[in-house]
């Protein structure tokens, strides 16, 4: 089935929840799907694609892999 978005922070290569209190803001982050790119994942959590790629070190043309954690926010 689907995996929707979690909140997330990265350790290392592990996804774990955020829970640290010095965490201003809430990190959260989307597992892509078949099919994602990041202007339907833009769209679906009201971000621009520029957003994305600032948040995920990517260029606006990445290729996203299934199964990838996008931040975004």
């Amino acid at each position: 089935g689907l995996v929707g978005s979690e909140m997330c922070i990265r350790d290392s290569n592990r996804i774990v929840p955020n829970k640290r209190p010095d965490q201003k803001k809430e990190i959260l982050c989307h597992r892509v799907q078949k099919g994602d790119t990041l202007l339907s994942i833009a769209k679906k959590y009201a971000v621009t694609v520029d957003e994305l790629c600032r948040y995920n070190h990517l260029e606006r043309n990445s290729k996203l892999r299934k199964g990838q954690i996008i931040r975004y926010s």
